[in-house]
């Protein structure tokens, strides 16, 4: 069931980069791996940065990835409903597409490791419907 704001909840806005690369094994997708469980590079926008921007720089910092090409055309929101301090706060996450020229990982402290996946095993390692549905897009426009 898709997350609906509801009237007194907070707002929040992240911005992140669905990552691929081409291999002589096919496409491969990263996913970061923390205690919670499986995530894309994604965060909050510093002052005067715009989306794209902002999803650069944290997948600099969370991935050390910043040879990123982002694919035009590619532009997904999800939203979900977390909790913070005790109140519901409607999170949206926007998610742009990028190809990595490099395979060269290096996880910040915010995870605990990363693996490069063929998008069948992204799709069975990421745990939210939303997030599957991610990367199901991005094999449907890189077709």
């Amino acid at each position: 069931m898709p997350a609906v704001y509801k009237e007194g909840m907070g707002k929040d806005q992240s911005y992140g980069i669905i990552i691929f690369r081409e291999t002589s094994d096919g496409r491969q997708y990263l996913v970061l791996t923390k205690k919670s469980g499986t995530d894309f590079p994604k965060g909050h926008a510093e002052v005067g940065e715009n989306p794209e921007e902002t999803a650069r720089r944290e997948t600099k910092e969370e991935a050390g990835l910043d040879d990123i090409e982002l694919i035009p055309g590619y532009h997904e929101d999800i939203h979900y409903i977390l909790s913070q301090r005790g109140h519901k706060v409607f999170k949206t996450v926007t998610y742009f597409l990028g190809r990595a020229h490099s395979g060269k990982v290096k996880v910040s402290h915010e995870h605990k490791g990363y693996k490069w996946c063929s998008p069948e095993q992204a799709i069975r390692l990421v745990r939210f419907p939303e997030q599957k549905a991610l990367i199901r897009k991005a094999q449907t426009m890189l077709r």
